[in-house]
C-alpha cells in the first residue's frame, strides 16, 4: 500500500493498482500490517504468506478495489522492488516507531 494522499492507501498486484483504503481496517493482519506494504507490489505477499493463496478470498477482496493499471515496465519495476527484505525493513521501522511512541507515554 502507498499513501496516495488524503490517507488513501494504494498497492499493486499483477500490474493492477488497487485502492485498499476501505479494506485496511478489515484486513485480518490489521491496518499496520497492510501499511508495511506501502509502495510495494503484493505478489511477494501472496507467494510468501500462503494464507492469501489457499483460497480466492484475498483476490475477491481486491477485485472491486481496482483503480488503475501500470505499464508493463512499471509493473516489473514494482515487483523488482517488492522483496521480502524490503518488507521486513519497512515492518521493523514501523515497529520501532510504535515502540518509541509507547515508551514516550
Amino acid at each position: 500500500a502507498h499513501d496516495g494522499g488524503d490517507g488513501q492507501l494504494l498497492c499493486t498486484y499483477d500490474g493492477i493498482v488497487y485502492d485498499v483504503t476501505s479494506f485496511a481496517d478489515a484486513h485480518p493482519g490489521g491496518r499496520e500490517l497492510l501499511l508495511t506494504a506501502s509502495g510495494m507490489d503484493l505478489k511477494h505477499f501472496f507467494e510468501n504468506y500462503t494464507v492469501h493463496g489457499h483460497s480466492d478470498k484475498a483476490a475477491n477482496w481486491l477485485s472491486p478495489l481496482a483503480v488503475g493499471k501500470l505499464t508493463p515496465e512499471d509493473a516489473l519495476e514494482a515487483q523488482r522492488r517488492s522483496t521480502p527484505e524490503n518488507h521486513v525493513r519497512r515492518r521493523l521501522a514501523r515497529l520501532r516507531a510504535s515502540r518509541r511512541r509507547l515508551l514516550a507515554i
